[in-house]
C-alpha cells in the first residue's frame, strides 16, 4: 500500500466495527471531468487485508502471460461512474447498455435520491475511452437507501445507458438460481482506488480474493479479504471459468478497518474485512428485467 490514511465517502457503524462505503469525494486522475464528486460529507479510511495484493493491468498481463492489449480487452467492461455523491466503479453487465454498481452512489446522507442525470460514466479500456456516457432517464433501479439503515443487502443498483458502449464484451450474468457461497474465489476489478498509487497515478487494478463469511451479521451479506479503497464502490467481483470468462458474482460495497488503512492486519470477521453484496435475489432479478427489455 502506498498511502497510509486515505479518505472515502461514507462511515457506517455496524455491530463489530465500521463500514466505510467506497465512493470517494474527489474524481481520480485521468478522468475527463472535474465537475463531479466534490460534496462528500463524511470522510474515513478503508481496509487492506493482509499484504497488498492488487495488480495493475500491466502486472496482471505479465502474471497471466498475455499482452497488455489482451488484458485491457478482458476488463474493458469496467469503468468509472461519477455522481454528485462521489466517484465509484461500474461495469457493463449482460449487455453493452446495462450497468451495475453500488446503490449508495445515488443517495445523499439524508437518503434523498439524486437524479440519475447527475451521473456520467466512462470506460477507459473501451474503443472510446474519453467518451462520457449518461444513464437512460427513468431506468435506474436501486435497493433501499443504506445511508441510515446500514443494511448492505440493499446496496445495489442497475440501470440502462442512453447508448451502448461499442465493441466491448459485457460481463456474464449468473443463472437465476445463483447463490454465492463461502470460500468462493473471486476476481475484483476496480477502475481505480485512491489508496493504490503508482508513479503519481491511481491505476485500474485487479485483485484475486475470497468470500470469507456470508450473513455473519444481519446487515452484512458478504465479508471478503479483498483489498480496496475509495473509488471501488460497485466494483465487480467475478467468478472466472477455465476459459477466462468472467461472471459477475458480487459487487464491492465498503470496509470495516481496524488498521487505519495500513496493510498487514489479517482478515478478521469481527473488525477487519471488506463488504460485498452478492448478485442474487432481487438484485439479480433487477438485472434480468433490464436484460429482457427490448
Amino acid at each position: 500500500m502506498k498511502n497510509a490514511l486515505i479518505p472515502s465517502l461514507l462511515f457506517i457503524v455496524f455491530q463489530f466495527g465500521a463500514l466505510t462505503a467506497h465512493a470517494a469525494p474527489i474524481s481520480p486522475p485521468n478522468c475527463n471531468s472535474t465537475a463531479f464528486s466534490r460534496n462528500a460529507e463524511l470522510l474515513h479510511q478503508i481496509a487492506i487485508i493482509g499484504d497488498e495484493n492488487r495488480l495493475t493491468i500491466e502486472q496482471y498481463a505479465r502474471k497471466h502471460k498475455m499482452t497488455i492489449k489482451q488484458a485491457k480487452k478482458k476488463f474493458a467492461a469496467t469503468g468509472f461512474i461519477h455522481c454528485r455523491t462521489g466517484t465509484g466503479t461500474t461495469q457493463l453487465t449482460g449487455k453493452n447498455n446495462v450497468i451495475t454498481t453500488a446503490g449508495h452512489t445515488f443517495f445523499l446522507n439524508n437518503c434523498d435520491q439524486i437524479s440519475d442525470q447527475d451521473c456520467y460514466l466512462e470506460f477507459p479500456y473501451s474503443n472510446r475511452p474519453k467518451k462520457m456516457y449518461k444513464i437512460k432517464p427513468g431506468s435506474l433501479v436501486t435497493g433501499n437507501c443504506t445511508r441510515k439503515s446500514r443494511n448492505a443487502h440493499d446496496d445495489w443498483a442497475v440501470a440502462e445507458l442512453q447508448e451502448a458502449v461499442p465493441n466491448v464484451k459485457p460481463y456474464k450474468v449468473p443463472g437465476r438460481d445463483f447463490v454465492i457461497e463461502e470460500g468462493t474465489n473471486i476476481v475484483q476489478v476496480a477502475a481505480s482506488t485512491n489508496n493504490f498509487k503508482i508513479n503519481d497515478k491511481y491505476p485500474f487494478n485487479i485483485n484475486t480474493c475470497t468470500v470469507r463469511d456470508k450473513n455473519h451479521t444481519v446487515r452484512i451479506p458478504i465479508k471478503t479479504d479483498c483489498d480496496s479503497g475509495g473509488w471501488a464502490s460497485g466494483a465487480g467481483q467475478f467468478i472466472e471459468d477455465k476459459n477466462g470468462n468472467l461472471t459477475l458474482a458480487a459487487i464491492h460495497i465498503g470496509s470495516a478497518d481496524k488498521n487505519d488503512g495500513r496493510p498487514g492486519l489479517d482478515y478478521n470477521p469481527n473488525y477487519h474485512y471488506n463488504v460485498s453484496r452478492g448478485v442474487e435475489g432481487e438484485f439479480l432479478e433487477a438485472i434480468y428485467e433490464k436484460l429482457n427489455q427490448k
